[in-house]
């Protein structure tokens, strides 16, 4: 595995772990605050019904029920966390791709850089030494460029099919940019 890859699996293990525990968390509590809303629904119930009934004793069931439906909330909210728990790794997973991704990409934009460089080094060398070579002369640039496409020392000859035409546009361009 090179530096750039990720190892998911191990924090995955570890994650599913805690979410299967956190699972059964979850079922205990609802099962526990279920007891308890049936609990005090039935005390409440018979609280309400009896001839002597404290309002302090039936507000009180009437938080504990509320409580346990609040606890029975919670133990729902827990279990849907749980199950977005592969969704949130799938992200993640995607997240690392991406990464990954841009940076072979830039490899290979800096690898196509470096082969475009040396592809028209060349050419570059042979409209250097034409701009060099037609600061001398003088003329309008289609004669130079025959002139200099004559002359186009041994070391450069086999850059171009055409060097004129490549020599005249490089001259025509270098007088445009200065104007």
């Amino acid at each position: 595995m090179s530096m750039n890859e990720v190892d998911l699996s191990t924090v995955g293990n570890d994650v599913e772990k805690a979410c299967e525990r956190l699972l059964l968390r979850a079922a205990e509590l609802t099962k526990e605050c279920r007891g308890i809303r049936f609990s005090s629904d039935e005390l409440l119930a018979n609280e309400v019904a009896s001839e002597h009934a404290d309002p302090f004793v039936i507000e009180l069931l009437r938080l504990n029920k509320a409580l346990a439906e609040l606890a029975m909330d919670t133990a729902s909210t827990m279990k849907a966390v749980v199950e977005s728990i592969p969704t949130i790794r799938s992200s993640e997973k995607t997240r690392v791709w991406l990464t990954l991704r841009r940076e072979k990409e830039s490899a290979l934009a800096k690898a196509g850089l470096s082969g475009a460089r040396s592809k028209h080094s060349k050419p570059r060398a042979l409209k250097a030494w034409a701009e060099q070579q037609a600061k001398a002369m003088k003329g309008a640039e289609l004669d130079i460029a025959r002139r200099l496409a004559a002359q186009i020392p041994e070391h450069l000859a086999d850059v171009s099919k055409n060097p004129e035409r490549l020599i005249y546009e490089h001259l025509r361009a270098r007088r445009n940019t200065a104007s």
